[in-house]
């Protein structure tokens, strides 16, 4: 158990590397501009309701604002099952190899790697994810596509 905790925070502390323009696709920053944050405004927690997570899930597991990671804010549900993080960015942030997994078909770009979706859309990056081995990527696909309704609307 320790191992698979340890796993996922070194996979949020990767993901959340948004200061090295080489993950940043065509060497673009993360464009919050010294301050005029878009997604200042939003409450990570308030992305997904209890409806919305049991409704994908079977359950609604607790949130709870996650510790600032580098240009990220974010929330978790339970303890690692589901997890939002948003920021302010011109690029998709990606860790090495990411940009080879799949489309996930959402926003103006985005990919679905295993046990996490990572989305641009108006110049705001979004990554849910989980690091519980029973949430499927289709079910954080279901989450991300909610969200981006949110972030969208």
């Amino acid at each position: 158990m320790r191992f698979v905790l340890l796993l996922g925070a070194l996979a949020i502390v990767v993901a959340s590397c948004g200061d090295d323009d080489s993950l940043v696709p065509d060497g673009g920053g993360n464009g919050d501009g010294g301050g005029d944050s878009k997604t200042a405004d939003i409450e990570p927690c308030s992305l997904l309701t209890d409806a919305e997570l049991t409704a994908v899930l079977g359950e609604a597991p607790v949130g709870e604002e996650a510790e600032p990671a580098g240009p990220f804010t974010g929330c978790s549900w339970g303890t690692g099952d589901v997890g939002v993080s948003i920021a302010t960015s011109d690029a998709l942030i990606l860790a090495p190899g990411e940009d080879e997994c799949p489309s996930a078909g959402l926003g103006d770009e985005s990919h679905a790697c295993e046990q996490r979706i990572k989305i641009l859309t108006n110049g705001i990056h979004v990554t849910v994810r989980t690091i519980n081995p029973f949430v499927t990527n289709n079910q954080l696909v279901e989450l991300a596509g909610m969200v981006l309704e949110k972030l969208e609307g």
